[in-house]
């Protein structure tokens, strides 16, 4: 078994220390120096985060569901999934797949993607180096990005207005 049943009642403690942290955060809000609209919106947060939890909470009562076949350990380099995949029968977690990041995103996009047969490589190919290069493409990104500035500077501008410290944010 993946998961034994002690770490799922462990999971579904921390679950429930996350509940009562939560409860008392909300009793904090109303106490914080801070717009109302930014109360209410942690609060909302706080209250959507408990509601998704609850669905953990009863995927956990069950340990059995969390056989080996349907979990997945990922990791970035071939040297630690070779050390994970010896690791795990150890600590009793035996048949658990473990994939580099890599293989996994290559088999999801050939999963998504049958049909698209193409090599992978870590070159860029010359078009677009010289696309990203070209002059016209780099005026369009300077452009681009001067305006999107001038849309943030006024955006603060306005949502500052008169506050004392709307000079100060806005000298950068």
């Amino acid at each position: 078994m993946a998961l034994h049943n002690e770490e799922a009642q462990r999971t579904r403690l921390f679950i429930r220390f996350g509940w009562v942290i939560s409860i008392a955060t909300i009793g904090i809000v109303p106490l914080l120096p801070s717009p109302r609209w930014m109360q209410i919106m942690l609060i909302a947060a706080l209250v959507w985060g408990m509601v998704l939890s609850f669905y953990f909470h009863q995927a956990f009562a069950d340990p059995r569901r969390f056989r080996p076949e349907k979990m997945l350990v990922i990791v970035y380099q071939r040297a630690l999934a070779a050390y994970v995949s010896r690791v795990l029968p150890s600590l009793d977690v035996e048949g658990v797949p473990v994939m580099t990041f890599g293989s996994w995103a290559e088999s999801a996009r050939r999963a998504a993607f049958p049909l698209l047969d193409v090599a992978i490589t870590d070159e860029t190919p010359p078009v677009v180096m010289r696309a990203k290069a070209h002059g016209a493409f780099l005026r369009i990104i300077d452009d681009r990005q001067a305006a999107l500035a001038e849309w943030c500077r006024a955006r603060l501008a306005a949502d500052l207005g008169d506050k004392a410290e709307a000079a100060a944010a806005l000298a950068f």
